[in-house]
């Protein structure tokens, strides 16, 4: 009788009737409160602890949970026999010893591309991390799989409930490769719990046709974020709010560098027409300049990627402070503010 009443109540309902789908309402409170119930700015681990560890690594996801990240950030890509693996970059060049250990495997354009290689070949590689930034020996490829229970066991062990927000990379380029990478992230992401805007994940992508795949086509309930660098190409926020909760765009395009004991918000155009569409904002990436957090903080943000968890919420701590004038921590955080300014971080 419940199977037959429910058929009776799709056949008649109208939107169902037409083959139409339910308005979409961006939900941005539900991940933030699963991930942080204070309801305070979210320290994202951008590519983890990348400021101290290769890349994408298990020690640099491990460092950024210890540090106290709220989110950890997994680039994905595919591998030759579609499984997703934490990488930034669609080539293995910059991060790993590819060329040395596979020989004549390279493109035309004398690069290695990740799908051209299975994942057993892979795990041949050590990551070393970028050239630039933290190189070691000893780490190798992760895959999403091993990210993601990395970070469930350690919830389980510690009893916090650290996010993660993983990054398709490139989708336009898997689909022109013929291995779409929609389909493998969300059923990765399934497979390990997460499926509602409840839950402690979102999926953030530069792409926004791979956005109305993931929430028309494939019906993912999960939070999506919509990511831009350049205001003038961005799509209209009437338009993400249509299948996304939140954006995250370059700092300097959301948050003006001032002096950080003013904690009044600066105005902005960007965060103002997200705020107008329900969309929770995000901002990308800090290195350790922490008064330049701080505004990211005054200036109302949902949360912030950081090359350097701690750095973060330190800022996190001393913005709080901040906005509480009759706290007794505020003196000190203003002289911590002012340590950090003299020390070199500058507003421009």
């Amino acid at each position: 009788m419940k199977s037959l009443a429910l058929l009776i109540l799709l056949l008649t309902n109208p939107l169902c009737a037409a083959g139409e789908q339910a308005q979409f309402t961006p939900n941005p409170d539900a991940f933030h409160l699963a991930v942080r119930p204070d309801g305070k700015p979210l320290v994202i681990a951008h590519r983890g602890a990348s400021g101290y560890l290769p890349e994408h690594t298990l020690a640099a996801y491990a460092a950024a949970y210890f540090m106290g990240a709220d989110v950890i950030e997994p680039d994905i890509v595919l591998t030759k026999d579609g499984v997703p693996i934490c990488s930034h970059d669609l080539t293995l060049d910059s991060t790993t010893d590819v060329a040395e250990k596979f020989p004549g495997r390279a493109r035309d354009d004398g690069e290695h591309y990740a799908i051209d290689f299975t994942l057993a070949e892979i795990k041949m590689l050590e990551k070393l991390g970028r050239e630039g930034r933290v190189r070691q020996h000893g780490h190798s490829v992760v895959t999403l799989d091993e990210m993601i229970a990395l970070v469930q066991s350690l919830n389980a062990s510690s009893g916090r409930n650290v996010g993660i927000i993983p990054e398709p990379k490139s989708p336009s380029f898997h689909l022109a490769e013929g291995r779409p990478i929609e389909r493998p992230l969300i059923d990765t992401l399934t497979r390990h719990g997460y499926t509602d805007r409840s839950d402690a994940c979102v999926i953030q992508c530069f792409e926004f046709d791979a956005l109305r795949v993931f929430r028309n086509d494939l019906n993912t309930d999960l939070s999506l974020c919509y990511l831009f660098s350049e205001t003038d190409k961005a799509e209209p926020m009437e338009n993400v709010a249509l299948i996304c909760d939140s954006i995250s765009a370059r700092k300097d395009i959301l948050v003006e560098r001032r002096s950080p004991i003013s904690i009044a918000q600066s105005p902005n155009t960007a965060r103002d027409a997200a705020a107008a569409h329900g969309l929770a904002v995000y901002t990308w990436t800090f290195e350790s300049d922490i008064p330049y957090m701080v505004n990211a903080t005054h200036d109302g943000l949902a949360g912030y990627f950081t090359n350097y968890t701690d750095s973060g919420v330190t800022a996190r701590d001393l913005a709080t402070r901040l906005l509480e004038p009759d706290s007794p921590g505020r003196e000190q955080a203003v002289e911590a503010v002012l340590s950090y300014l003299a020390a070199g971080f500058e507003p421009e």
